[in-house]
C-alpha cells in the first residue's frame, strides 16, 4: 500500500480508535481549553490522568470553557495506559514497523503522510501524532504518558501545533523571546549558545518573558512573537550556579546531571509572563568568559543561518513556507550578536536599552 492508497486512511483509523475509547462508559475523559497565538484551542484527553502533566507547560494559556466551543484547532490525546484503550491494530503494526531506517528525517511515516495527512512516530517513546489539514484536527496516541521523555512535558504537542499553525501562516521557531507589550527581541542560536541563559536572566526585571525554547512568529502585517510554552530550562549545576534563586522552581531537581532542569513558570512566576508582543529585533547570544555584555549589529543572513537550521530540523513540516517566513523576518527587523560576559545580570539592561531605541523609532 502507498501513501495515496485509499485503503490506508490513517486519519480514519486514528479517529475510530479515539471514538471507540470515548464511547466506553468507564472512560475518563477531560477537555481543556487554551488560547494559543490568539486562537482558541481545545485538547480532549482520553485517559484524564494525562491532562495535568501534559499541559503544565501551557498553564499560562489555559482558559475557562468558552461560550462557543468551535475551536480553531482541536486535538485528541489517547493514552492507552491511562484509559485502557488500544490503538488500531493497523496503526500498531505501522508503529512497530517504523524503525529509524523507515522514518523520514523528522520521524514522518511515509505510509500515512499525504497532502491531507501529516503523521510522525516516535516508536521508542510510544508516541504517534497525526494532523488532518482539511479539518484542522489533530490526534496524539501515547502508550503511557508517564514514560514520555522530558521534552514532551516541556514542549507538549509541538509537532501537531506546528502543523496547524503553519497552515495559518504562523510558524513555530526554536528561539527564546523577552520584551514588553511595546516590543520584544527574539533570541536564537544553536543549542548551548545562551538562549535560555539570556531569557532567564530577564525574569524579575521590567522585561516580560515569552519563551526560552519555542515561540510562534507571524509576519503579516507586521512581525509579532507569541508565547507558546511557559517553561524554563537549565543545564545542571553550571546553570544553577548562575541562577541559584531558581533552584527551588526546578520540577526534576532529583535528576540533575541526567537531563535538563525544567521549570513551569506559569506556576512559579505568572506575573513575569507575556503573551505576545511586536517583534523588534533578533539577537544571537554568545557567552564569553570576560568583559561587559554588549551588542554588535550583524547581517540578516547571519541571523537566518542561526535561526533556520534548528527550527527546521526540530519541527516536522518546517519546509519552504517556514524558511520564507524566516527570510522575510530577517529582512524586516535588525539583527545583533550579544556577547554576554560572566555577569548575567547585565543582560536585561542591554536588551532594555536596545528595545528603548527600537521602540522610539516606531511610528
Amino acid at each position: 500500500m502507498t501513501a495515496n492508497d485509499d485503503r490506508l486512511d490513517g486519519i480514519e483509523l486514528m479517529q475510530r480508535s479515539v471514538e471507540r475509547a470515548v464511547a466506553d462508559p468507564t472512560a475518563e475523559v477531560e477537555t481543556r481549553w487554551f488560547e494559543i497565538a490568539g486562537a482558541q484551542v481545545s485538547v480532549r484527553f482520553v485517559g484524564a490522568a494525562a491532562a495535568e502533566p501534559l499541559t503544565r507547560a501551557l498553564g499560562h494559556a489555559r482558559t475557562p470553557v468558552p461560550e462557543s466551543t468551535d475551536a480553531a484547532f482541536h486535538l485528541d490525546v489517547l493514552d492507552s495506559a491511562a484509559s485502557g484503550a488500544e490503538l488500531s491494530p493497523v496503526l500498531q503494526f505501522l508503529m512497530r514497523a517504523a524503525g529509524v531506517p523507515n522514518l523520514g528525517t523528522r520521524h514522518e511515516i511515509p505510509e500515512l503522510t499525504t497532502d491531507r495527512c501529516r503523521a510522525i512516530a516516535v516508536p521508542w517513546d510510544g508516541l504517534l501524532a497525526m494532523y488532518d489539514r482539511d479539518t484542522a484536527r489533530g490526534w496524539m496516541w501515547v502508550a503511557d504518558h508517564v514514560a514520555l521523555p522530558l521534552w514532551d512535558f516541556g514542549a507538549p504537542f509541538r509537532s501537531v501545533l506546528n502543523w496547524w499553525l503553519s497552515d495559518t501562516d504562523r510558524h513555530c521557531v526554536h528561539a527564546a523571546a523577552v520584551g514588553s507589550e511595546r516590543g520584544a527581541v527574539l533570541i536564537t542560536g544553536k543549542g548551548g549558545s545562551g538562549k535560555s541563559t539570556s531569557a532567564l536572566a530577564c525574569l524579575g526585571t521590567e522585561l516580560g518573558y515569552l519563551s526560552d525554547d519555542y515561540c510562534v512568529i507571524e509576519t503579516q502585517p507586521t512581525p509579532i512573537v507569541h508565547s507558546l510554552y511557559s517553561t524554563g530550562k537549565l543545564r545542571g549545576e553550571t546553570d544553577l550556579a548562575r541562577f541559584p534563586h531558581l533552584r527551588s522552581w526546578v520540577a526534576n531537581i532529583e535528576r540533575i546531571g541526567e537531563e535538563k532542569q525544567l521549570m513551569f513558570l506559569a506556576e512559579e512566576a505568572p506575573d513575569a509572563l507575556l503573551a505576545a508582543a511586536p517583534l523588534r529585533a533578533i539577537v544571537l547570544p554568545s557567552i564569553v568568559p570576560e568583559g561587559p555584555t554588549r551588542l554588535s549589529p550583524i547581517s540578516g543572513g547571519t541571523a537566518l543561518r542561526a535561526l533556520a537550521p534548528t527550527s527546521m530540523f526540530q519541527l516536522p513540516d518546517s519546509g519552504p513556507a517556514a524558511l520564507a517566513m524566516m527570510a522575510s523576518l530577517v529582512r524586516t527587523i535588525p539583527s545583533f550578536v550579544m556577547e554576554a560576559g560572566p555577569d548575567v545580570s547585565e543582560i536585561p539592561g542591554v536588551i532594555t536599552s536596545l528595545l528603548a531605541d527600537l521602540n522610539e523609532s516606531q511610528p
